[in-house]
């Protein structure tokens, strides 16, 4: 259907169609980005931020796991010094406007350690709580609460230094993981990048190679290309494709297809080279064919020659025969 006639059809339903109409919209919107290969920089945010959901919803869990327990823990004591506590009433509105329920502590050291609130704000509506309190001794004369030290004051710096020094950087880390994976390049990008740099090589190589060409034939001599390669900055060049000419005499017989072979046509010389090119077992690889080619040709020609050899005698002792035969009848 067309897109407007979808729209029609979705826009009677529940939004939970128009939901999955947004999915398969954005999916699509992915595909075009991944056929578009100079938009590759926001194909691949957008896929790592895809790929990531499931490490950020994980994430939100212990985040709020963890304000969840500090949450606790202040508001304990804090509803206690809201009763209890000789503060100002100025003092005390604002603790209870940061720490008047779970759900309000929770975004107030949330806020603390996102920027949304100077920590400094919250330590100092903290710090009325003193030292750590527990009811002990009930019913024994013993005072109902005995101080223990400034744990809370303690426990806030603690969750500050442990968010922001160990939460933020686990985090993090696991993120930076999940880009980096989806970051690598596919089979097809992997393929699209090896054929732009054997087509860049290519073309290197038969830039070198016009220059190797002195007298202009279109083709590449041998002594031309013993000549450049007694140039140290051909040689370069050829090194820096990965491509090694030092010994000139054997790395053009290489290229040849026979020994007989004097001269390349400049793009045959560039295609050769591409394909001996790979890796340096594939040019050993190219001379064990060569040296195979060479000696197959002298078998065939020792062949020939002892085919010849054979036809020889084995006419002459024909001939040998027929002469004992005439003078055996005479």
């Amino acid at each position: 259907f067309p897109s407007h006639q979808i729209l029609e059809i979705v826009a009677g339903h529940d939004g939970i169609y128009c939901g999955l109409l947004y999915v398969l919209v954005l999916e699509k919107i992915l595909r075009i980005f991944r056929a578009i290969r100079f938009l590759k920089s926001l194909r691949v945010m957008m896929e790592s931020i895809a790929g990531s959901l499931s490490s950020l919803f994980w994430s939100f869990i212990m985040i709020s796991l963890i304000l969840f327990v500090f949450s606790l823990l202040f508001v304990q004591q804090m509803s206690v010094e809201l009763t209890e506590g000789d503060s100002s009433m100025e003092l005390q509105q604002q603790q209870q406007e940061y720490f008047g329920s779970v759900e309000r502590t929770a975004l107030t050291l949330l806020e603390s350690t996102m920027g949304g609130v100077d920590w400094d704000l919250v330590y100092k509506l903290v710090e009325p709580l003193g030292p750590f309190y527990v009811a002990v001794g009930l019913g024994s004369g013993l005072p109902a609460r005995q101080p223990l030290g400034p744990f809370y004051i303690a426990a806030f710096i603690f969750y500050i230094a442990f968010y922001n020094f160990a939460v933020m950087n686990i985090l993090t880390g696991i993120f930076v993981e999940n880009a980096m994976k989806l970051c690598k390049p596919d089979d097809e990008e992997r393929i699209a990048e090896q054929r732009q740099k054997d087509a860049k090589d290519f073309c290197e190589i038969r830039r070198l190679g016009l220059l190797i060409d002195t007298d202009g034939s279109g083709a590449i001599k041998r002594d031309e290309f013993l000549r450049a390669a007694q140039n140290s900055e051909f040689v370069g060049c050829f090194a820096a494709l990965g491509i090694d000419v030092a010994d000139g005499d054997a790395f053009f017989k290489k290229v040849a297809r026979s020994e007989y072979e004097r001269e390349i046509d400049i793009d045959e010389f560039a295609g050769r080279i591409m394909q001996a090119r790979v890796t340096a077992s594939s040019l050993d690889l190219q001379s064990l064919v060569f040296q195979l080619q060479q000696g197959l040709q002298k078998l065939q020609g020792y062949h020939r020659k002892q085919s010849l050899a054979t036809n020889r005698l084995a006419t002459e002792l024909a001939g040998i025969g027929s002469l004992k035969g005439d003078h055996c009848s005479l």
